[in-house]
């Protein structure tokens, strides 16, 4: 009779814990609930009043070399239509016309690589190799290109937006810069990346917000934002360097499926 009793009393008090834990998990909910609508109805007239602020506008293409596909650049250039350093002294130009409203560079390289174009051109006006040789063995020749400062350009910026890192420098580069510069490539820029490129906007305490050249009130996504808002209005050259180096030494192949 006493076993009885004592079972109910534990059943009793069972049912009277999972009671008050459903009721407590029930205030925890009603908080939130209201909690983020409060944080709504404070934030959204906020953020409303952002697209009233006035945007900033980045100048218009005039260089007609920056629209041109990577590909037909490299083309040109190893049939000396065109000049590697006109191309780079183009791509700089048009950094240094954009990054005071997009914020994208972190570090540049700019004399250096005009330098390298010259010896691009030098080099072609004497080699007796052929173009479909240059084409198989260099393919990205005298091309601009920027790199986003997560990846190690020898040199430069390297702190992948964190701030105690903020004055540390790549001593080497990293094997797909070596990879592109082996193909000919020349790396103008760094730019911006998000903390450890953890996030989906391109913003740290190190160089700040990479702003959206369409909405300058607006940030430009991630963690690449830097790299595309370097090359803007010109995306297609970024893809195209991209394919070009998965062609020139092998794209990346997923890895087989485990049997189910």
């Amino acid at each position: 009779m006493i076993l009885r009793k004592e079972k109910a009393i534990w059943k009793i008090d069972e049912i009277t814990v999972k009671i008050e834990m459903d009721m407590i998990n029930l205030v925890i909910q009603k908080l939130l609930k209201y909690g983020f609508l409060l944080l709504s109805c404070i934030l959204t007239p906020i953020l409303r009043l952002q697209r009233f602020k006035k945007q900033k506008r980045i100048p218009t293409i005039k260089n007609h070399l920056l629209l041109i596909s990577a590909t037909k650049i490299a083309r040109a250039i190893r049939r000396k239509q065109i000049s590697s350093e006109e191309v780079v002294r183009a791509y700089v130009e048009r950094c240094i016309a954009v990054n005071p409203v997009l914020n994208a560079i972190v570090d540049q390289r700019y004399d250096t690589a005009i330098e390298e174009a010259r010896k691009v051109d030098e080099f072609l006006a004497s080699t007796p190799t052929t173009e479909e040789e240059l084409a198989r063995e260099k393919p990205l020749l005298g091309v601009p290109i920027t790199v986003k400062e997560s990846f190690a350009v020898k040199g430069m910026s390297h702190s992948a937006g964190v701030k105690k890192n903020s004055s540390h420098r790549a001593t080497r580069d990293a094997e797909v810069v070596s990879l592109v510069r082996k193909a000919g490539a020349i790396v103008t820029v760094v730019s911006n990346t998000p903390e450890l490129c953890l996030h989906f906007d391109s913003i740290n305490h190190v160089t700040g917000t990479t702003w959206n050249p369409y909405d300058t009130n607006k940030t430009c996504g991630g963690s690449s934002g830097g790299e595309i808002m370097a090359n803007t209005n010109n995306d297609h050259l970024t893809i195209a360097v991209a394919e070009e180096i998965e062609r020139a030494f092998g794209g990346w192949q997923p890895p087989p499926m485990s049997p189910v």
